[in-house]
């Protein structure tokens, strides 16, 4: 593995050692960190992108400790981590989180760190990514949405009652969406109501419950209780059945539930709703629109590096005269479009990467599509039609942003998969 082992030639400063870590995802040249424990140490990797790096292996004759009892480098590291987000050092039995915050002025910097642990076989394996608790979210129309999204989402969230589901894995920007339509839709005359785990936005104006599931609080109680104060909007998690159920009981009384829920493409929410339960008329009547995201790296314009693409990839990406007016952009010939990838330069630590671009595609329930979801359906006819519709597939928005400059094609290709029959 390509990593630094720190032997015992001096014992571990621990403070030193989190301090650099902590510099590092405060200059965002990483935005995650794992502290993995193993028989006689611990390894430390970070996120770069997509991929997890080996960062440092720390033997426990670093941390002094031998079999005497002296702590090991996992309990330093441990103990060091929970004292800053004030967290029970001495419980090392049950999964903990907490909050970190950290102020770097060197860099006009404020950071807020989130802290989950999780007893493991040889000691506490802690998890660290940036959590911007109370910093200041993306307003709707800073979000970035391609034309067709911005429409479908903007007719959606003004309807009274139903269901509107952003579906993606985790850091999908599911949250800094929905919250940005909370923003627009915030107002004195309706009742909003939130069940979260944790609050990462505090928004004046809205009541947001933050759910502690230790003492069995969870957001099934927290949403049956929402249904008790006649809610205008609620926004919620469909992560189990009672809580799934509670949503569509909630759209039927005209509340607008604005949901997320871990499922890859929009067609597919149907088939992972229906096996929670949910009954294909309240699929065809009570969801409005179903938003699939994914987070995808922008490039660097300081360095990325333009390129003629070949034939062959733009027969691949099916590059014509109709792709372009789906897309929504005016046309170019093949022989002129410019593709661009990464290179790496100071500005981006050297990843041809620069900040992020939100790819979306936007499911709206039509009369024709109730149709097929109160019958028979299968996801790849629900897809095909959405996209007859105009529906931009991620495929076809990650190749968008590829086209316009933003990202490269290795990049939104690792993330949209082609429908084969788009």
């Amino acid at each position: 593995m390509d990593q630094e082992i720190r032997e015992p030639e001096a014992i571990l400063d621990t403070d030193r050692l989190l301090d650099e870590i902590f510099e590092k995802l405060a200059k965002r040249e990483f935005s995650e960190v794992h502290f993995d424990p193993f028989q006689g140490g611990m390894r430390i990797r970070y996120r770069k992108g997509r991929d997890l790096v080996d960062y440092l292996t720390l033997s426990d004759r670093k941390a002094g400790a031998s079999d005497q009892g002296s702590e090991s480098v996992t309990e330093l590291i441990n103990t060091r981590l929970k004292t800053l987000s004030d967290l029970d050092v001495e419980e090392r039995t049950i999964p903990s989180d907490g909050i970190i915050h950290l102020s770097f002025p060197h860099l006009n910097e404020d950071l807020d760190l989130w802290l989950t642990t999780n007893p493991t076989l040889f000691g506490e394996q802690s998890f660290v990514r940036i959590f911007r608790l109370g910093t200041p979210f993306k307003k709707f129309e800073n979000l970035g949405l391609d034309p067709f999204a911005e429409k479908q989402l903007t007719e959606a969230i003004w309807k009274k009652g139903g269901l509107i589901v952003f579906a993606g894995p985790t850091n999908a920007g599911k949250t800094t969406t929905q919250n940005s339509i909370l923003y627009i839709l915030n107002d004195s005359k309706k009742n909003i109501l939130t069940a979260e785990w944790p609050v990462e936005y505090p928004m004046s104006g809205i009541n947001q419950v933050d759910c502690k599931f230790e003492i069995g609080y969870t957001d099934t109680v927290a949403v049956n209780t929402f249904l008790k104060q006649k809610p205008d909007i609620i926004k919620l998690k469909l992560e189990d059945h009672e809580t799934t159920r509670l949503a569509f009981r909630a759209a039927s009384k005209k509340t607008l539930v604005l949901s997320a829920i871990h499922v890859h493409s929009a067609a597919s929410v149907f088939d992972r709703l229906r096996n929670m339960g949910i009954s294909q008329f309240d699929l065809s009547t009570y969801i409005f629109l179903i938003q699939a995201q994914r987070i995808i790296r922008r490039l660097c314009l300081d360095c990325r590096e333009a390129y003629s693409p070949s034939d062959g990839l733009l027969r691949h990406l099916k590059v014509d005269e109709q792709l372009f007016e789906r897309l929504g952009l005016p046309f170019e010939y093949p022989g002129s479009i410019t593709f661009y990838k990464p290179r790496g330069c100071s500005k981006c630590f050297g990843s041809g990467y620069y900040d992020r671009i939100l790819i979306c595609e936007s499911l709206k329930v039509t009369p024709k599509l109730q149709d097929i979801i109160l019958n028979k359906y299968s996801v790849r006819e629900i897809e095909k039609t959405a996209i007859e519709e105009g529906m931009l597939t991620l495929w076809d928005a990650g190749l968008r942003q590829a086209i316009l400059g933003n990202t490269s094609i290795e990049e939104f290709m690792m993330f949209g998969k082609r429908p084969s029959h788009a």
